[in-house]
């Protein structure tokens, strides 16, 4: 397993992991600056970017500002290190609400279609609507 690398965010946060390769691309188009903080397992504690050997390039790192040394990789083509887990978030909250919805839907259909069911079905039913709204289903 290759070596796992963490930028510091805001506060404490601890964004990653990373792999170098990676992190010499955020790196290379600007979204890791030389004074950002960053960890791995081989360090004690947060370290300057600029320290890491083979990190920047050599003319970034002789740049006291943020450059972007190729011209075919701009920071939109690789994004910021802390959108991952925005995304990440996002995505979770689509997902609950995708969820969400289908248990409202089938919920709805279990009510329209239950009384129409034999009455062998019936529990069956009733253990199926009471899990989708977090209830306990009764036995008979």
């Amino acid at each position: 397993m290759s070596e796992q690398w963490y930028i510091k965010g805001e506060g404490d946060e601890k964004i990653g992991p990373y792999t170098a390769e990676q992190m010499q691309r955020y790196a290379l188009v600007g979204s890791l600056a030389l004074e950002d903080l960053v960890w791995t397992e081989r360090v004690d504690s947060w370290i300057p970017a600029s320290s890491v050997e083979g990190l920047f390039p050599i003319a970034q790192r002789d740049t006291p500002t943020r450059s972007i040394t190729s011209p075919s990789a701009t920071p939109s083509t690789v994004l910021h290190p802390a959108y991952h887990t925005t995304a990440r978030a996002l995505w979770l909250i689509h997902l609950g609400s995708l969820v969400g919805f289908l248990a409202v839907v089938l919920q709805i259909f279990i009510s329209l279609i239950g009384p129409k069911l034999s009455p062998d079905a019936l529990p069956f039913i009733g253990h199926l609507s009471a899990s989708l709204v977090g209830g306990a289903s009764s036995s008979s």
